[in-house]
Parts: structure tokens; sequence; C-alpha cells
């Protein structure tokens, strides 16, 4: 397993390909790490914990569950990707977004 945010792309194939990674978490949208991209490159991988830390700390609550269901999307769709918060909860985190993040996944998986 790999933990990383960022822009991985130019190092995706080494990182993802040739190393035996089997699993990684925090795929970062916001920096350019579109999930189902991801999944489509690297079918072996698990993806873990793909809400954005950005959207739960400074985003609405529908901002929230509208990334959440994305996410639930491609995880119906493409497998093997576990929906949930990127790599932290900010303290500044409003705690309403962290409930609707989590009722949203319970609501929908």
């Amino acid at each position: 397993m790999f933990g990383s945010d960022g822009n991985l792309w130019p190092v995706a194939d080494m990182l993802f390909g040739q190393s035996g990674v089997d699993a990684h978490y925090e795929v970062d949208t916001r920096a350019g790490m579109e999930l189902r991209k991801v999944r489509d490159a690297f079918p072996h991988l698990t993806l873990f914990g793909v809400i954005s830390s950005h959207t739960l700390d400074t985003g609405t609550k529908e901002d929230v569950e509208k990334e959440v269901l994305s996410c639930i999307e491609a995880a119906k769709e493409k497998g093997s990707i576990v929906v949930g918060c990127s790599n932290i909860i900010a303290s500044t985190t409003p705690i309403e977004n962290v409930k609707a993040m989590v009722e949203t996944i319970r609501k929908y998986r």
C-alpha cells in the first residue's frame, strides 16, 4: 500500500505499475488524479479515501454530498474503491460536513 497526495501522474507507471503496489490511499482529485482515470489506468489497485479534505473543510453540506455521491458512483461502476475522507479531517472542518459525508456514504453505499 502506498500513500501520497498530489499529482502522481508523472511517476504513476513506475509507482503503481512496476513497484508491485496493490493499493493507494488518497486519490487527490484536486491535484489531477481523477478517480475514474486512476482506476482505468491501474485496474489492479485498490483505491482509498477520495473525499477531499478541502471540500470537507471549506465546502457546503451540499458540496460534500455531491462529492461523496460522485465517488460512490465511481466505486459502484469501477470497483475496488473504498470511499472515505482523503488523508485528514482538519480541526476547522464543520462537524455538519463530516456528518454529511458519513450519512451520505451510509445512505448510498
